[in-house]
């Protein structure tokens, strides 16, 4: 990949996966071929070996023993990078929904920033099986994160996003779960970090083909409590 060795900023990609075997192969492998460094955060899973099911491909698999939630899988990337001075950790989802082949045009636009971004991928809802909750929950949460901050969030639930690594490591985050994505995009905003709109092409299964792990009413709790605690962080801890 001789495009890679001109870069000017390190990157990373990281994929967490729970329980995503029958797709995760795929998506390592198209992900490879437009980036060297990748990263597997294993949050648990029971459906298969991951060190074992791929072991043909160059990268590290990084397991918990247990389930601890999306946002923790994150945080041990985030722990992980900071140490290797990487700039900018690329996430997205082991369950095919994202498309890897993205990831050279997030690269060039980051490429193009000389003070640090958050990149959230925009989600293409015109494609088919796009499920009626994510439709409503994204403009929710846009509506409540731009109330909040101003920042022209376009799709604040996206996991396809690219985090400025030593920016992300400083925010002490609580949040360990799916909140983890809405506390980060809210702390950046909030400090004044840029917040990059780029659209990326989304597939979705057919319903019943679909693996999602979002629990619709406690994780969305989790993500009403992020927003009510910053905002009483915001006004009433100064």
């Amino acid at each position: 990949m001789e495009a890679v060795k001109k870069l000017k900023k390190r990157y990373c990609c990281v994929i967490p996966v729970y329980n995503n075997s029958g797709t995760v192969e795929d998506v390592v492998r198209r992900a490879l071929a437009v980036i060297d460094d990748v990263l597997i955060i294993d949050d648990g899973s029971t459906d298969a070996n991951l060190p074992e099911k791929l072991a043909a491909y160059p990268l590290e698999v990084i397991r918990h023993q247990c389930n601890l939630g999306k946002g923790a899988a994150l945080i041990t990337a985030l722990k992980i990078l900071a140490a290797r001075n990487i700039d900018y950790m690329i996430t997205l989802d082991g369950d095919g929904q994202h498309f890897p082949e993205d990831i050279p045009g997030i690269i060039e636009l980051l490429e193009g920033k000389t003070a640090p971004v958050l990149l959230s991928g925009v989600r293409d809802f015109s494609a088919e099986h796009v499920p009626a909750a994510s439709c409503w929950g994204r403009r929710l949460s846009n509506y409540f994160i731009n109330l909040e901050t101003g920042a022209g969030v376009l799709d604040s639930q996206c996991g396809f996003r690219a985090y400025p690594v030593g920016v992300v490591s400083a925010i002490p985050c609580r949040a360990r779960r799916y909140d983890l994505e809405s506390e980060i995009m809210l702390e950046c905003a909030l400090r004044g970090i840029e917040i990059v709109n780029q659209p990326i092409k989304t597939y979705y299964p057919p319903a019943d083909e679909r693996i999602s792990h979002y629990r619709k009413f406690l994780d969305s709790c989790r993500i009403i409590k992020v927003h009510c605690r910053l905002l009483f962080k915001r006004f009433f801890c100064k």
